[in-house]
């Protein structure tokens, strides 16, 4: 979910009136550089960002001009990182420089568990996986340090081995391993959060 306040109801139905421009100019600075950050921590170039958040807060504007909204219910900001990963799943799906390897994909198919699609439409599972890992990844790379991502992808992801990727980086094996089982963990937990609270996978 983004990291926002929480849903000012007066604001949200005051930017309900077209009329009332400075109520849209305050939710569109309430919310805009969270989105930005959002998008930054999935992967997303300055351009790509901006690109989300401005579509995100153009279908929030949609929406608000057309319906009552009762966000007691459903808050504001759960919306909005709902629509916002939905563009950003759609910017890394349609990515061709961020293809995982055969052997990345592969390591990340026995870390995680597949993303939900009927049996009989396993190749729209796998493209949904795909960039759907990418996005965790991108989330976990943002959360540490340069150096900790460069060691898990040469030795988790790149298949390198430990002895050879602690002599590149100046540590140990151990300090190698130790680092893949952390960010292992990372990755699960941010594909749970992908998968179970921020988006609705559709079959």
């Amino acid at each position: 979910m983004i990291d926002a306040q929480t849903t000012n109801h007066e604001l949200v139905t005051e930017a309900q009136n077209p009329a009332n421009n400075e109520a849209w100019i305050e939710l569109h600075r309430t919310y805009h550089d969270p989105l930005i950050r959002h998008c930054d921590r999935s992967g997303l170039s300055p351009v790509e960002a901006e690109d989300v958040a401005s579509l995100t807060l153009a279908s929030l504007a949609t929406r608000l001009a057309r319906s009552s909204l009762k966000w007691e219910t459903s808050s504001l900001r759960g919306w909005l990182s709902e629509t916002a990963n939905r563009l950003i799943f759609d910017v890394h799906l349609h990515r061709k420089r961020d293809q995982l390897s055969a052997d990345a994909a592969r390591m990340m198919q026995e870390w995680l568990p597949p993303a939900f699609a009927p049996e009989d439409e396993q190749e729209a599972r796998e493209k949904m996986e795909g960039h759907l890992w990418r996005v965790c990844l991108a989330r976990v790379k943002g959360e540490v340090s340069a150096e900790q991502w460069q060691i898990f992808e040469a030795y988790a992801l790149g298949g390198r081995k430990s002895s050879e990727v602690a002599t590149l980086f100046n540590t140990t094996s151990l300090n190698v391993r130790v680092i893949r089982s952390r960010m292992v963990s990372r990755i699960r937990l941010e594909w749970k959060n992908i998968a179970k609270r921020e988006v609705e996978l559709q079959p």
